[in-house]
């Protein structure tokens, strides 16, 4: 639940409205991503795919995939500096 941790303990007023910032701006800044950039984040990160199962469905060599991840979380990393 959005309003609970990980040991599913609530969260206080300041720490749920923390997370939806946190929210928001991870949403802005995939926004401005590529379709393809979004597809992996999607499938890595909501759907819990596997790198190797998704460079296998994409008919890609790992590494390259692992090297476009890297380069991606970067680029987000940035994006939420600002």
């Amino acid at each position: 639940s959005f309003f609970r941790d990980s040991k599913r303990r609530c969260l206080s007023v300041e720490e749920t409205a923390e997370r939806h910032l946190l929210l928001e701006s991870l949403k802005k800044a995939t926004q401005e991503l590529s379709e393809n950039e979004r597809e992996l984040i999607c499938r890595l990160y909501v759907y819990g795919e596997s790198l190797r199962s998704y460079a296998r469905a994409k008919k890609m060599p790992v590494t390259t995939l692992q090297a476009r991840h890297q380069k991606l979380l970067k680029k987000l990393r940035k994006k939420l500096e600002k």
